[in-house]
């Protein structure tokens, strides 16, 4: 996302802020108006509802902009342009807002490769002890499993049962003619 680095001057002391495009845009809406409603600032910008709200909401958190309940940013919202807006700092950056969908997604795909990083480490742990056992019990293995991964992860007894069944599938190990033991397979 682009940023622009911009000079405040209406205040008593001259701030430089660094902002998003969109937060640019919506602080040109006040050079002509103190006061706004959102649903101006919507049109005057073409930024979409949502996005505008949060773009928003970086503006009031900063104190740029006020609304009269800092809770409540709808289409009907009167923002007003602080006049009297104060900062310790001269120069500062405005957080860009995060969107939703934006958010999710990643916060999906780390979760998708967390999965997947344990999914091989509880296979390799199960093949490692397999190798050095040759034949072991259902519980015992399941008990060892836990107790080698349990400093990184605690995995769920379900999770182990299914990377289990796919080292059967995938002929690393077997059951054995015992049901509740398996038998590595070199």
């Amino acid at each position: 996302m682009a940023t622009v680095e911009v000079k405040l001057t209406y205040l008593d002391k001259p701030y430089t802020v660094t902002m998003s495009i969109q937060q640019l845009s919506i602080i040109n809406c006040f050079a002509s108006a103190d006061s706004m409603t959102v649903a101006k600032i919507a049109e005057v910008t073409g930024i979409t509802e949502d996005l505008l709200v949060k773009t928003l909401r970086t503006l009031i958190d900063a104190n740029i902009l006020s609304v009269p309940a800092k809770d409540d940013v709808r289409m009907k919202t009167e923002v007003l342009l602080n006049l009297n807006m104060s900062s310790k700092r001269l120069k500062f950056k405005l957080p860009a807002p995060q969107l939703q969908k934006q958010v999710e997604k990643e916060s999906e795909q780390v979760n998708n490769t967390v999965q997947q990083d344990r999914k091989y480490y509880m296979e390799c742990t199960i093949v490692r002890i397999m190798k050095t056992r040759k034949v072991l019990k259902h519980t015992q293995l399941v008990n060892e499993v836990i107790e080698q991964t349990k400093a990184r992860f605690t995995p769920d007894v379900n999770f182990i049962k299914k990377n289990i069944e796919a080292l059967i599938e995938k002929m690393y190990i077997q059951r054995t003619d015992q049901n509740d033991e398996y038998q590595y397979l070199a």
